[in-house]
């Protein structure tokens, strides 16, 4: 999350999405939903979501 914060004060207006594995890493799966949710990145992906829901939503930002 430091690095996040890092980039986005030097890269104004960049938006950020994470890609986690809720199964294997359950514990990390919360911290980036805790970091949704706080504003510090604008998005993210479990890896089991399907490829094409992946790009739409990227497309999106």
């Amino acid at each position: 999350m430091n690095m996040i914060k890092e980039v986005k004060e030097f890269c104004e207006g960049i938006k950020v999405a994470l890609f986690c594995d809720e199964v294997a890493y359950p514990e990390v799966a919360k911290k980036v939903m805790r970091a949704k949710q706080c504003g510090q990145i604008e998005e993210f992906y479990y890896t089991s979501v399907s490829i094409e829901y992946m790009v739409d939503s990227l497309d999106a930002l």
